[in-house]
């Protein structure tokens, strides 16, 4: 049994994660820029570091999954060496 992302999977990935980036990105200097005088504007502030803070997890999950796939390859690719020499 083979758990390999497909290129499919691999390419959706990646546009999420690109995705996930240029928000955070954009969120981070929309909130250094922020003028804080207000109770109004600190609300928002506030909203958008919980925005910041959930796209951060998912970005973060989403690279852990991305570094699950490559670990199951390389055990699957150190699975399929053994066999050959164990063959030989």
């Amino acid at each position: 049994m083979t758990f390999s992302s497909t290129s499919d999977e691999d390419t959706e990935r990646e546009q999420i994660l690109e995705t996930l980036s240029e928000r955070i990105q954009f969120i981070d200097t929309h909130l250094e820029e922020m003028d804080l005088d207000s109770k109004e504007n600190q609300e928002l502030a506030i909203k958008w570091t919980r925005t910041l803070g959930s796209l951060a997890g998912q970005y973060r999950l989403l690279m852990k999954d991305t570094d699950i796939d490559e670990m199951q390859s390389d055990l699957e690719l150190l699975e399929a060496a053994k066999e050959a020499r164990s063959n030989d």
